[in-house]
């Protein structure tokens, strides 16, 4: 890559032509393992016309690419206004997808993390039956501060120490978002 410390784009494969039959095939798990790899940002355009009502392939490439580039409603206007929310709740965390250092706990939970401010979870269910996920995020590994206050919101918790338990119920095909606030 250049000059030393010089970082290009990468091109996010081919999954933008069917972003959700990508991910539900397995296909687009590829970019999970990338980010395990590699932290070199992945630019990838999407097509929201087939993501589901949970906005799972929205989620799933916002969490694996760090520029997203985004087109495409269904025809019959179906997913335009919970596009639009979850877009909002994109933009609002959008720094910890961009500049945060990625963490895999399993295929289907993500951790973005800003040191000063704190992660934000991604915990997928890629099947077809309801999941209940539960995991560990181990703050001090993460370089999270483990001293003072830590807030868990969108997740059952439990605080052991410098980790996390965390439990969230999932739907099928579904995508929740956890936020962990660490701080005074």
């Amino acid at each position: 890559y250049a000059p030393p410390n010089l970082f290009d784009c990468l091109w996010g494969h081919e999954f933008m032509w069917s972003s959700m039959d990508d991910l539900l095939s397995g296909r687009a798990l590829s970019l999970y393992y990338y980010n395990l790899a590699y932290h070199l940002p992945q630019y990838l355009h999407i097509d929201l016309r087939d993501d589901n009502e949970h906005c799972l392939g929205l989620w799933w490439y916002a969490s694996t690419c760090r520029h997203l580039g985004i087109g495409g409603t269904n025809p019959d206007g179906r997913n335009w206004m919970n596009v639009r929310r979850q877009m909002a709740e994109y933009i609002r965390l959008q720094d910890y997808f961009k500049r945060g250092v990625f963490y895999g706990i399993e295929e289907e939970v993500h951790v973005h993390v800003l040191p000063e401010k704190g992660a934000v979870v991604n915990v997928f269910n890629l099947s077809d039956r309801p999941a209940k996920k539960r995991f560990i995020v181990d703050l001090g590994r993460m370089g999270l501060s483990t001293k003072g206050r830590v807030r868990v919101v969108g997740g059952e918790h439990v605080r052991l120490g410098d980790r996390l338990e965390i439990q969230v119920d999932l739907e099928p095909w579904d995508h929740r978002i956890v936020e962990v606030q660490v701080g005074k």
